[in-house]
């Protein structure tokens, strides 16, 4: 939620960029799922180290740190492990421990791993968007509305629906959040 006490042009930024990371969790538990049920396991497994670092990522912001990063993936890892070591390095170990595991030649032993990652971020970092595909959509969803709001507050965001035409008709539809929390509530 928004702080009052924090600075608003620190706060819109620093939310922008956690829901940035949310977007990407989201799409990457799309990608996960469609790995997995096209037999990819290679595809699977890059992915679910990706997920990791994300979640660290929103671990990370949660607590109040703004991490800054390099475009490479192998920095950002470095950096997010970094940081959550200085919060805790039982969970920094425990997160290293999960990065640089062979990936298992069977399909159940890497559904085995996946939900290590997924029972890790949910109950060790406390990452919501790490439960499921439908709640990685809801926790975006959310975070952008807020963001919209705080906005729209602010006088500088106009309303949920400022990309329909009036005269398309199309006012009357669901607003984009709307779609966005049926299709999570679907996937649940």
């Amino acid at each position: 939620m928004f702080d009052k006490s924090e600075p608003v042009l620190d706060w819109l930024k620093r939310q922008r960029r956690t829901n940035e990371v949310q977007l990407g969790l989201m799409a990457h538990r799309f990608d996960l799922d469609g790995a997995m049920a096209s037999g990819q396991v290679e595809l699977a497994w890059r992915t679910r180290e990706v997920i990791l670092i994300a979640g660290i990522e929103l671990h990370l912001r949660m607590c109040g740190l703004d991490p800054s990063f390099g475009t490479e993936h192998a920095t950002r890892a470095q950096v997010m492990l970094r940081l959550l070591g200085t919060l805790d390095q039982s969970l920094a170990d425990q997160a290293w421990g999960l990065l640089v595991r062979v990936m298992p030649l069977d399909r159940a032993g890497l559904e085995r791993e996946l939900d290590e990652i997924d029972s890790f971020l949910t109950h060790r970092l406390s990452v919501r968007s790490a439960q499921s595909r439908g709640e990685a959509v809801r926790v975006w969803a959310d975070g952008v509305k807020l963001l919209r709001d705080v906005g729209r507050s602010l006088g500088l965001a106009g309303t949920d629906r400022w990309y329909l035409r009036s005269s398309s008709g199309l006012e009357n539809q669901l607003t984009w959040y709307d779609e966005a929390i049926d299709f999570a509530s679907q996937q649940s």
